[in-house]
């Protein structure tokens, strides 16, 4: 009893994860089978990568967002140490 109402007051822990989906030719994921929440995986590192959510399509925006503004760093550093 005492647990089922920690974890009801937690919600899910997400331990039990799916096998890595393929989306498309840049993307992966993988899915809670308990609450069904899903979270990006990278398959070179072979590890979970961003946050949780239940809207793929977010995910991957969220992280091409965060690939661009990484990008514009990048360049912007190298500028500065080229001058």
């Amino acid at each position: 009893m005492r647990v089922g109402t920690l974890a009801f007051f937690r919600g899910c822990r997400h331990r039990q994860m799916s096998w890595p989906m393929r989306y498309d030719y840049q993307y992966s994921y993988r899915v809670c089978t308990d609450c069904g929440i899903k979270r990006l995986f990278d398959p070179e590192s072979f590890r979970n990568c961003g946050p949780y959510g239940y809207d793929l399509q977010e995910l991957i925006a969220g992280d091409r967002a965060r690939r661009m503004k990484q990008r514009k760093v990048t360049s912007l550093k190298s500028l500065l140490i080229s001058d």
